[in-house]
């Protein structure tokens, strides 16, 4: 058995999230009819991250297996499949494996980036979401710190009936800022729920405003009540950055 690691990055703008849906465009159901025309046989590419309606991705990692060497030179599989698929869908890089590999269940930790601005622009709108609101700096970055560690993130979350608990571990939370007042979560953990970085991007954001306290945050996590939870942050500004592996599939990230 053969298996296909693949990173691949994905504009979500015109789809209904990673996941296949029969009657949906979706990410996986375009990769996998992308597969099918090139091997006249159903594959399905199993992702890391399933991540939501209109969310992007810039190191996604997803895999399937073959029985058998493929039917065309190994080094020419990664532009046969990007040839199949929509211009918004890129392999970046594509590995051969003969060790087992499961793209999800192997992962360590995995990282998403959020960013906001409150200028809006025509060339940053599909992947900057727009915040016209005055804002306190200073609260906004402070609020990230309140999420490290391990949390039950039921109040920060989708309801989702396939989630056994809700408990994560988040390594890093923090906000830079960067060119064009654009700010930037980066927040590593080894799991995240439904809707989890929208929710607590848009908790920290009503800190920022001054709706909502520090303090209320820390509630929040400690009663697992969803009447406390903040509005999500909009879809747009969201991207799956990177999937973390120990040994021997730690290479297996490549930068744009």
């Amino acid at each position: 058995m053969l298996t296909i690691i693949m990173c691949i990055e994905y504009n979500g703008t015109d789809y209904h999230g990673w996941q296949i849906q029969s009657d949906r465009k979706t990410i996986q159901g375009e990769l996998n009819n992308a597969l099918y025309k090139i091997f006249a046989k159903e594959y399905n590419a199993v992702g890391a991250g399933r991540t939501d309606t209109g969310v992007h991705s810039s190191g996604q990692i997803a895999h399937f297996t073959l029985d058998e060497e493929p039917n065309i030179p190994r080094h020419k599989l990664r532009l046969a499949i990007n040839q199949k698929l929509p211009l918004n869908i890129r392999v970046k890089r594509l590995w051969f494996s003969s060790l087992e590999f499961h793209s999800r269940f192997d992962a360590s930790l995995r990282e998403y980036r959020y960013r906001f601005s409150r200028h809006p622009s025509v060339f940053d709108q599909r992947h900057v979401a727009f915040f016209p609101y005055q804002l306190d700096i200073d609260l906004l970055f402070q609020s990230a710190e309140l999420f490290i560690g391990r949390h039950n993130f039921f109040t920060f979350s989708k309801s989702n009936s396939t989630n056994s608990d809700y408990i994560c571990t988040i390594e890093k939370c923090f906000w830079t800022r960067k060119e064009n007042n654009i700010f930037e979560l980066c927040v590593i953990a080894d799991r995240f729920v439904y809707g989890m970085v929208r929710a607590i991007v848009g908790a920290m954001q009503d800190v920022a405003r001054g709706k909502k306290t520090k303090n209320s945050i820390k509630e929040a996590l400690a009663t697992q009540n969803r009447l406390l939870a903040s509005s999500l942050a909009p879809a747009n500004g969201l991207d799956l950055h990177r999937i973390y592996y120990s040994a021997p599939f730690d290479c297996i990230w490549c930068e744009k």
